[in-house]
C-alpha cells in the first residue's frame, strides 16, 4: 500500500504526521518505507537522529534526485535495448507496445529501488519482530554537495522528464518494486506542497491512498477541496486503471478557541465530508474525528510523538490516524497491514459489533464462549449457556466487554464489518425444509477443492456413530482431531471454512474437537447417507474396533485384551483392504495383536528369534555407526553451507560499497574533478576487482586527463573488457583513443577492428559505424568507408546523417567520384545548420571543385533553430511552432555545441528581408523567456562571404541560453552515456 502525504500549503504538521504513522506501522512489525519527495524542503530523517553526524549519514548516500538523474543518464542505452517488436516503423507503424517493452527494458537493467533505502531500522536490528523501517532521502546534499543537489533540484523539467525521457514509464516500474511483496507491506511517500507536477507524480500516479492536512483558513480548505476534486476525475481513474481513496486530515487544532473551533468544524464538514470513504462510514467515522490538535512546544522541535508520554492527546491522535489507514489498506498488502494491526482495529472498532441482542440464545452462549474467555481457560457451551441463564446481566457485562477481533471480519467489496463465521454453532439450524437444507450443504460441499471432496467421505464416516440395519438412525459424534488419521486432519480445516464441521476446544480432552456442524445433516444430506450405506460393515466394524482398543488401554496394554483367532483374521482383511481408513492407534492395536499372536505360536523357537535378537542388535550398531558418518557429513556440509553465505554477503557488500563509490566518482567526474574521481575509482576498484563499470569509468577519468594518461585508459578499457566482453563501450572509446595520432600506439587497424566487435555486439551502434568509417578512409580504404557511412544514412539515427553525408563525400572523392561527392556535401548543408558540419561541407565542394551558380541552386525558404542549452528546448519548440504558424518551412529544432549570443544568420542578400522578418517575430519571443539575469540582443548577420555554398533561401535562428550565462554545450559537464 502508497500512502501520499499532501497539503495545500506548507506548516500543517503533514511530515510530523508521517513520521508518527511510520513509526507506528513499524511497531505493529510492519515493513515501512518513507520516501522524501518534498525535494525542495527535505528532512524527515530530523524526526529519527538529532546528532550532526548522524543526520550527515543519512544526507550523505544517494536519494530520490540521484535516482531521477542516474536514470536520464542511462535513457540512451536503455532505449536502444527495447525489443524492435515494441519500437514503431514506417513500414508498421502501429507495430508492438513501445510502453510494455520500455518497461521490461526497466525491469531488467536498471538497478532495484531497495538500493537507494538507508535502513533507520533494519530488520536484523529491529527490536520488533519482522518490522523494519527505511528511508529513501531527497538526495545527496551533505557539505559542499548542497549546491549541486540544489541546482540538479531547481533544474529539473518534469515535463521534459515524462515528455522525453518515458517519465510515466519510470514511475510506473518505480510503484511496481515499491508495492513489491518482498520488498515493504507500507510505502509513505511525503509530497510537495501546492498544486506541483513533482506532487502529481506521488499523488495521481504512485499513491493508492492520499493523506492530505487542512489547517483552520479557508485557503487550505479551498486548496484541498480543489485538489481532492481533481483525483476523482474520470480521466484519471481511466489511466491509473486503480481507485484512489482520500482521506483529509484537519490539523493544528486549537482547542482553547471552542467558538471559532466550531466553527471550522462546521465549514470543514460541509465541504470536505463527501468524500468520506465508505469504510470509514461503516464504523461511522468522519474526517473530524480524526483532527490533530495544536500543541505548542511541538511547534519549536520535530522529534516523535508516538510512546511520548508527555503528549498522550498527540500519541492518541496519530495512533487513531495509522488504525483508520490500516481499515483502508486493500490488496495482499493490505491483508498484512490488517492482520498486524489486528489488536489496535479491535480496540477502535469492537463497539460496531452485532448487538447481543441479535443473535440467538446459542449464539450468545457461543460468543460469550468462544469470545471472553481464552484458549487456555475456555468452558463449555453449555457452561455458557448456563452462565447466561443464571446471571442475564452479568453474561452481558461480560459480553459488552468483548474486545475479541476474532469475531470481527472485514469485508472489503462491501467495506463494511461482519460478524464473523465463528458463530456457526447454529449455522442452517433454522432451515425447515430437508430438500433445500440437502441443496445447501451440497452447494457448500462442491465448493471445496476437487482434493479435499475425495477426502472428505474419510473425515465424515469418522464424525457418525453408525447404527446397524433398522436397529436404530445414525447421530453426529465429536472426535478428537489426533485421533484422526494424517489424510483426514488435512480435510478438517477446509470443511469447518464451509461450515460442515465445527472444530472447539475440549476441557476434558487433549487439543480441539470436531464433529459435524449440526444433527440435522446426518438425515439431510443424501451424499453423507450414500457414503455410510456403501460402508455400513465396515464403519460398524471400526466402532467395535475402537471399543476393543479402549479396553486394551485401559487395562495398560494386557495382551488378553488384544485380538486373536477370527477377529483378528477379520482385523488383518479389513486393514489389507481399507488401509487408507485405519488411523495410527487402529493399525498400532491389530499390529500389536499380530505380534502377539506369533509370539505365542512361535516360543519353541526362542532360540532363533535370540539370533534374531543379536542381528538387530548387530543392525542398531551398524545404523547407530552410519548415523555418527551421516551426521558427520551433515556438519560439513552446514559449516560449508555457511561459508558460502558469508562468502555471498561479503561479495554482495563489496558490490554496494564499489556501486556507491562508482556512483560518487561519476559525480566528480561530470564536474570535472578528475584526481577526485580516479580516487573514488580506484577505492571502488580495490573494494570489487572485478567491477567492469569502475575500470571503464576510471578509463574515461585518465582520456580526459590528457595523453600522457591515454595508456592507462586503454589497459583499463581492456580489463573492463575482459570483465565484460559484451560491454560494446568499452570497445567503441578504446577504439577512440586507437584512432588517435597523438596516440604512441595508435593503429587504424586496432580501431576499426574494436569498432567493428561494439557493433556486433550492438548492431544498432551508428557512432561506431561512423567512428569506423572515418578509420577506413583514414587509410584509404574507401569503399568499406562508404558502407559504414551508408549504414547511417539509411538508419533512423537522424542525429548522425549529416555527419555521415560529409564523411561520404570525402569518400567518394577519395575514390575519385567528384560528382557524388558533390551531391554529399551540398545533401550535409540541407540536413543540417551546424557551422561545423557546413565549414567541412564547403571544404570538401571547393576540393571538389563545385562552384556555384548565381542563384545557387535556390530552394523555398527554410529555417533552421538551433539552440545550445538543454533547458531551452521548450523554448525552441515555441520558436518553431510560431514560425509554422507563419507559414514558414521550419525544420525539426537542432540541438548544437556551438555558442551564440542570439542571431538570426543568412547567407544570400535576397534573403536579408526575410531575415529581418524573422528576427522581428523570433526576438520578443526569447526575450519574454528569458530570466531576468540574462542579457538578451537578438543580432542580424550574414555569413554569405564565409560560406559561399550554402543554397538560398537557406536562415538560421540561433538561440543563446536563455536561463543562465553558460559555456557553449560541449563544456557543460554532460558526462558519457
Amino acid at each position: 500500500m502508497i500512502y501520499t502525504f499532501y497539503s495545500y500549503k506548507g506548516g500543517v504538521g503533514r511530515s510530523m504526521a508521517l513520521a508518527n504513522v511510520a513509526e507506528w506501522f513499524y511497531q505493529q512489525g510492519l515493513r515501512v518505507i518513507m520516501i522524501d519527495w518534498d525535494l525542495e524542503a527535505p528532512g524527515l530523517e530530523n524526526f529519527f537522529y538529532s546528532e550532526k553526524s548522524d543526520l550527515d549519514v543519512v544526507r550523505s548516500q544517494l536519494g530520490l534526485i540521484d535516482l531521477l538523474l542516474s536514470y536520464k543518464r542511462a535513457f540512451p542505452r536503455l532505449r536502444h535495448l527495447v525489443p524492435k517488436a515494441n519500437l514503431p516503423s514506417t513500414e508498421n507503424p502501429a507495430a508492438g507496445d513501445l510502453n510494455q517493452g520500455f518497461l521490461q527494458t526497466l525491469r531488467e537493467n536498471l538497478p532495484p529501488v531497495s538500493d537507494a533505502l538507508f535502513p533507520i531500522k533494519s530488520t536484523e536490528e529491529s527490536s520488533v519482530k519482522g518490522g523494519a523501517l527505511w528511508l529513501m532521502p531527497a538526495g545527496w546534499r551533505v557539505g559542499d554537495r548542497f549546491p549541486v543537489y540544489a541546482q540538479a533540484v531547481q533544474s529539473f523539467d518534469w515535463s521534459d522528464f515524462y515528455a522525453s525521457f518515458e517519465g510515466e514509464t519510470y514511475f510506473n516500474w518505480m510503484r511496481e518494486q515499491l508495492v513489491a511483496e518482498n520488498l515493504a507491506d507500507v510505502v509513505l511517500i511525503d509530497s510537495r506542497t501546492g498544486v506541483t507536477e513533482m506532487g502529481g507524480v506521488c499523488t495521481r500516479q504512485l499513491a493508492d491512498i492520499v493523506v492530505s492536512f487542512v489547517v483552520p483558513n479557508a485557503q487550505n480548505l479551498g486548496g484541498v477541496y480543489d485538489m481532492t476534486k481533481s483525483f476523482g476525475r474520470d480521466e484519471i481513474v481511466e489511466k491509473r486503471q486503480r481507485s484512489l481513496d482520500t482521506v483529509i486530515i484537519p490539523s493544528r487544532v486549537d482547542i482553547s478557541e471552542v467558538n471559532d473551533r466550531k466553527a471550522f468544524e462546521d465549514q470543514f464538514r460541509a465541504t470536505l465530508d463527501e468524500f468520506t470513504p465508505p469504510a470509514f462510514r461503516s464504523v461511522n467515522s468522519s474526517f473530524w474525528d480524526l483532527a490533530i490538535q495544536y500543541v505548542p512546544k511541538f511547534a519549536y522541535r520535530e522529534q516523535l510523538a508516538i510512546n511520548d508520554q508527555r503528549v498522550p492527546e498527540l500519541e492518541k491522535a496519530y495512533k487513531k490516524l495509522t488504525v483508520h489507514l490500516a481499515l483502508l489498506a486493500q490488496g495482499p498488502s493490505g491483508e498484512r497491514v490488517r492482520d498486524k494491526c489486528q489488536n489496535e482495529l479491535q480496540r477502535e472498532f469492537a463497539s460496531h459489533l452485532p448487538s447481543v441482542y441479535q443473535l440467538s440464545d446459542e449464539e450468545r452462549a457461543r460468543y460469550l464462549q468462544l469470545g471472553f474467555f481464552p484458549e487456555n481457560a475456555p468452558i463449555r457451551l453449555s457452561e455458557a449457556q448456563e452462565l447466561w441463564k443464571l446471571d442475564t446481566g452479568s453474561a452481558e457485562k461480560l459480553v459488552y466487554r468483548l474486545d475479541s477481533i476474532s469475531l470481527v471480519k472485514y469485508h472489503p467489496e462491501l467495506q463494511a464489518f461482519w460478524l464473523n463465521s465463528v458463530l456457526r454453532a447454529k449455522v442452517l439450524e433454522q432451515i425447515p425444509d430437508q430438500s433445500t437444507l440437502n441443496e445447501t450443504i451440497e452447494a457448500a460441499f462442491l465448493r471445496l477443492d476437487p482434493a479435499i471432496q475425495v477426502l472428505a467421505p474419510r473425515l465424515f464416516t469418522r464424525l457418525l456413530l453408525v447404527a446397524p440395519k433398522e436397529e436404530g438412525e445414525d447421530t453426529r459424534q465429536r472426535l478428537r482431531v489426533n485421533e484422526l488419521d494424517g489424510v483426514s486432519r488435512l480435510a478438517v480445516d477446509a470443511l469447518a471454512e464451509v461450515k460442515l464441521v465445527t472444530i472447539d476446544n475440549d476441557d476434558q480432552s487433549t487439543g480441539p474437537v470436531a464433529q459435524i456442524a449440526n444433527e440435522s445433516y446426518v438425515t439431510s444430506w443424501n451424499r453423507l447417507r450414500k457414503w455410510v450405506d456403501e460402508d455400513r460393515d465396515f464403519l460398524l466394524w471400526r466402532q467395535q474396533l475402537k471399543s476393543k482398543i479402549a479396553e486394551w488401554e485401559a487395562t495398560k496394554r494386557d495382551q488378553g485384551a488384544l485380538l486373536s483367532g477370527v477377529p483378528l483374521t477379520l482385523a488383518q482383511q479389513w486393514r489389507e483392504k481399507r488401509p487408507n481408513d485405519l488411523n495410527v492407534a487402529e493399525s498400532g492395536y491389530i499390529d500389536a495383536s499380530s505380534v502377539a499372536m506369533e509370539l505365542a505360536a512361535n516360543r519353541q523357537k526362542e532360540n532363533a528369534l535370540g539370533q534374531q535378537r543379536k542381528r538387530r542388535r548387530l543392525y542398531a550398531v551398524v545404523m547407530a555407526v552410519w548415523l555418527i558418518i551421516i551426521a558427520g557429513v551433515l556438519v560439513f556440509y552446514v559449516r560449508q553451507r555457511r561459508a558460502d553465505v558469508a562468502r555471498r554477503q561479503a561479495e554482495e557488500e563489496a558490490q554496494k560499497k564499489a556501486d556507491d563509490l562508482v556512483s560518487r566518482g561519476s559525480l566528480e567526474l561530470s564536474a570535472r574533478n578528475l584526481d577526485s574521481a580516479v580516487t573514488y575509482f580506484n577505492q571502488a576498484i580495490d573494494a570489487k576487482p572485478d567491477d567492469a563499470d569502475a575500470y571503464l569509468k576510471r578509463a574515461r577519468t585518465y582520456e580526459l586527463m590528457g595523453t600522457d594518461k591515454w595508456n592507462l585508459a586503454v589497459d583499463d578499457y581492456t580489463k573492463a573488457i575482459q570483465l565484460k566482453p559484451d560491454l560494446a563501450v568499452a570497445y567503441f572509446e578504446r577504439a577512440d583513443i586507437y584512432s588517435q595520432f597523438l596516440f604512441s600506439n595508435a593503429s587504424d587497424d586496432k580501431a576499426i577492428a574494436d569498432y567493428t566487435t561494439a557493433i556486433k555486439i550492438r548492431p544498432d551502434y551508428w557512432d561506431a559505424y561512423l567512428n569506423r568509417g572515418y578509420s577506413y578512409e583514414s587509410s584509404q580504404q574507401f569503399e568499406s568507408a562508404i558502407r559504414d557511412y551508408d549504414q547511417i544514412i539509411n538508419s533512423s539515427s537522424g542525429q548522425l546523417k549529416p555527419q555521415a553525408y560529409v564523411r561520404r563525400g570525402f569518400s567518394y572523392a577519395g575514390a575519385g567520384n567528384k560528382q557524388q561527392a558533390i551531391q554529399d556535401f551540398l545533401e550535409a548543408n540541407q540536413q543540417t545548420a551546424d557551422p561545423k558540419i557546413r565549414s567541412q561541407a564547403g571544404q570538401g565542394l571547393a576540393l571538389a571543385g563545385y562552384t556555384a551558380t548565381k542563384d545557387h541552386n535556390r530552394t523555398e525558404l527554410t529555417v533552421f533553430v538551433e539552440y545550445n542549452d538543454l533547458k531551452d528546448g521548450a523554448a525552441a519548440d515555441g520558436v518553431c511552432e510560431v514560425l509554422r504558424g507563419k507559414n514558414f518551412n521550419v525544420k525539426p529544432k537542432e540541438l548544437t555545441d556551438s555558442s551564440t549570443a542570439g542571431d538570426v544568420r543568412y547567407y544570400h542578400r535576397e534573403d536579408e528581408a526575410a531575415a529581418t522578418l524573422i528576427k522581428s517575430i523570433v526576438a520578443p519571443l526569447l526575450s519574454a523567456r528569458r530570466k531576468s539575469n540574462v542579457s538578451f540582443d537578438m543580432k542580424l548577420i550574414y555569413l554569405g562571404e564565409r560560406y559561399q555554398n550554402v543554397p538560398g533561401g537557406y536562415i538560421e535562428v540561433w538561440i543563446p541560453s536563455l536561463q543562465k550565462s553558460l559555456p557553449p554545450i560541449s563544456q557543460q559537464n554532460l558526462p558519457k552515456s
